[in-house]
């Protein structure tokens, strides 16, 4: 055992006793290339798959719910064909009213049910008349009960006097805005010529006398202006004031008498007088739309 520890020590001291050498590393000419792993871009999804998936996943996963994107689409264009008729927010009548569409509205009669460019028409096909009305205006129900009456009591209460046909008031002014159509029966004659004569300021101012302001009604009233239309039908303009000191109205009349026919139809829109200049293009234009129709 002392004989391998002299061993070592021994040999140690040996290296000690060695003279020091430094040794100088030399620099290598030899470049390591190192390539790097090559990266491979993840491709994104466009907006479309992002929010329907792949083609084929958005089928895959409607078939699991039971539906289809068929189905979807039959309910889609139900739903809208429901808001569009039952008017939904008022959208259909938007729509009816832009320019593009509203021609194609008024020649389908789609205004007798959706307001066009604010306003509706009134179609009177037993007696062959139209005209249109503000859209905000309400029927009168009395009259179109009066109208739908049956039996001969109704009948023969038709033949003594006007039949009104049609009413249409403004809600929002106690209807002191309205208009009304009344028809009434006559001998038969070729024109309206026949009935009231060939001059429509003489025919106008007979009617206010003995009709419209009679002496003893206590009201009065004073003719505008009068004048036959292209289609035959008499226009007159007056102005009516109530008994005592009551409001005074501007109206507009139209009477039409269908050629060989024993029907006289009157047609009357009114206004208060002081209501008259911002509703006058309004009611002109109502009126001058009351016409026959075939």
């Amino acid at each position: 055992m002392m004989r391998v520890f002299l061993l070592v020590v021994g040999v140690e001291c040996w290296q000690f006793s060695q003279p020091y050498v430094q040794v100088r590393k030399k620099k290598s000419n030899i470049i390591l290339k190192v390539e790097e792993p090559e990266v491979v871009e993840e491709k994104k999804d466009s907006m479309l798959d992002y929010f329907f998936g792949k083609p084929g996943e958005l089928d895959a996963d409607l078939a699991l719910l039971g539906t289809s994107r068929r189905r979807i689409a039959q309910y889609v264009s139900l739903a809208i064909g429901v808001s569009l008729v039952g008017n939904f927010l008022g959208l259909t009548e938007v729509l009816l009213s832009t320019p593009l569409l509203a021609d194609f509205a008024r020649n389908n009669k789609l205004d007798t049910y959706y307001s066009v460019q604010n306003f509706k028409r009134y179609i009177d096909d037993e007696n062959h008349l139209e005209c249109l009305y503000p859209s905000s205006w309400l029927g009168d129900t009395s009259v179109y009960l009066k109208r739908n009456a049956q039996g001969a009591e109704a009948l023969l209460q038709k033949r003594a006097g006007p039949t009104p046909l049609a009413a249409f008031s403004s809600p929002n002014t106690r209807k002191l805005e309205n208009l009304s159509i009344f028809r009434s029966d006559i001998p038969e004659v070729d024109s309206i010529s026949s009935v009231l004569g060939d001059d429509p300021i003489v025919a106008a101012q007979r009617l206010l006398d003995s009709a419209i302001a009679p002496p003893s009604s206590g009201k009065s009233a004073s003719l505008l202006t009068a004048s036959q239309r292209v289609d035959g039908a008499f226009t007159f303009e007056y102005m009516l004031t109530l008994p005592s000191g009551g409001n005074t109205f501007h109206n507009i009349a139209v009477i039409i008498v269908p050629p060989r026919m024993s029907q006289l139809f009157t047609f009357t829109i009114l206004c208060p007088e002081d209501s008259w200049s911002q509703r006058e293009a309004i009611f002109r234009l109502v009126a001058e739309s009351f016409r026959l129709i075939k």
